[in-house]
């Protein structure tokens, strides 16, 4: 039986001042096979700035994404 698991990776799109490479795209959405160990692109999701941290709901329905943004006044 095929198992995947659906994998989420944040990357930087802007610089910042603790991080010298800044070439992400976003959100990358992955399936990684857990008998062969292959891992598969599904998606990028591009509209959001410097998603650092990612978490799923409980229910895994939501995917929540915390930006670092530079210059953001406080």
């Amino acid at each position: 039986m095929i198992q995947k698991t659906r994998i989420y990776i944040g990357t930087y799109t802007l610089a910042i001042p603790h991080c010298d490479t800044y070439n992400g795209a976003g959100i990358h959405i992955f399936d990684f096979d857990d008998n062969s160990g292959d891992l598969s692109p599904r998606d990028v999701m591009s509209d959001i700035v410097n998603p650092s941290y990612l978490t799923i709901d409980q229910t895994q329905q939501y995917l929540y994404a915390g930006s670092e943004v530079p210059d953001w006044d406080e």
